[in-house]
């Protein structure tokens, strides 16, 4: 099951419905089937402009959705119906990102979502991905103070995962979550669940429990960083004490950083004139192709790059281990939020803004 972000990326690489083929061609469910793992994949093609993206986007939603629907229509017994109602709301969720709403608010893919991962005759693992779906969307939709009693609902469905499928190789991905979701609420309990994790035998989660842990320390004194950018600006958060400043790690190859962007640029166009600030530290190897997409995509805030990529001397100071890592600095210089991305950084802006 394709994460929802690779299924975004296989739909603006689709090409035209030149990849598309008439429905009346499969003749049985393991042929349609076939055709619907291979629209999964994507080509390699690459849509030449935004406009020719978006359209091409929609295209193949609409020609997906019309797969899938055939699909279930036509096999309504067949074991694979509960993946091919999985992918619905994938895509339903595709479609609402793209037209720029808020996937967490599709009451009907919510609603197919929770079907598929109550029904006991489905597949243990169809079961599991549901739930990690509807992990995942309603995390999403807690904004940048939630209430205690939407982080601890959330927070049992974590715990409810990992006691139903413990084998499932996520469970530690869900446990690192659940952590991260209590600090919300408590840090002191969300810090204790991250230094078991530093433990873990996966390696990639106690990286990341370890990079937590380290980003916890920065909330605890005002973050002192300074360089000098690209273009010879000289930043310095200590000068910028009593505005709102975003940290942006990022890097041209990276693409759902390169998906924040416009969020970054239209956040920044409309709240710099308020006290609002940009700083970017980019983890590209090639510093001219960097600034040439900088000035492409209208990003005219500083940017900090010494080419050594993931041994960026800012990114490894600071135990980044995963990009986009979207800090949010307040007037007073600390770090309020590490994860400020889509639909949040307004939210957190306008309410450090106002603080």
């Amino acid at each position: 099951m394709k994460p929802l972000l690779s299924l975004c990326l296989a739909a603006v690489a689709w090409v035209g419905s030149s990849n598309a083929a008439e429905l009346s061609e499969f003749k049985t469910a393991d042929e349609l089937w076939a055709y619907i793992q291979e629209l999964q994949k994507g080509p390699q093609q690459q849509p030449q402009t935004e406009a020719e993206a978006r359209r091409v986007a929609d295209e193949f939603i609409q020609h997906f959705e019309a797969v899938l629907a055939k699909f279930i229509e036509s096999y309504p017994t067949d074991a694979r119906c509960w993946d091919a109602k999985l992918i619905q709301a994938q895509a339903a969720f595709t479609r609402d990102v793209l037209e720029n709403r808020r996937p967490f608010q599709n009451t009907k893919a919510m609603e197919r979502l929770k079907e598929v991962a109550a029904a006991k005759d489905a597949p243990a693992r169809s079961r599991a991905n549901a739930s990690i779906m509807l992990i995942q969307m309603e995390g999403s939709a807690l904004g940048p103070e939630p209430s205690q009693e939407a982080v601890l609902a959330l927070e049992q469905q974590m715990v409810a995962f990992v006691k139903q499928f413990a084998d499932d190789p996520r469970v530690p991905y869900v446990k690192l979550m659940r952590a991260e979701l209590l600090d919300k609420i408590d840090p002191a309990k969300g810090e204790s669940l991250l230094k078991e994790l530093t433990t873990d035998p996966e390696p990639r989660v106690a990286q990341r429990a370890k990079a937590k842990l380290e980003q916890k320390e920065l909330r605890r004194k005002p973050l002192e960083l300074r360089y000098t950018a690209v273009d010879g600006r000289e930043v310095d958060l200590t000068k910028m004490r009593g505005k709102v400043v975003l940290v942006d790690f990022w890097a041209t190859w990276c693409a759902p950083c390169r998906a924040e962007i416009p969020n970054v640029v239209a956040a920044y166009q409309k709240y710099r004139d308020k006290g609002f600030e940009v700083v970017g530290i980019s983890l590209d190897e090639d510093k001219e192709a960097m600034l040439a997409y900088v000035k492409e995509r209208g990003m005219t805030w500083p940017q900090h790059c010494d080419g050594k990529g993931w041994q960026n001397e800012i990114s490894s100071r600071y135990g980044v281990q995963s990009i986009p890592a979207m800090w949010l600095v307040d007037k007073k210089g600390m770090v309020r939020c590490t994860e400020a991305r889509g639909e949040q950084l307004t939210a957190w802006i306008e309410k450090l803004l106002a603080e």
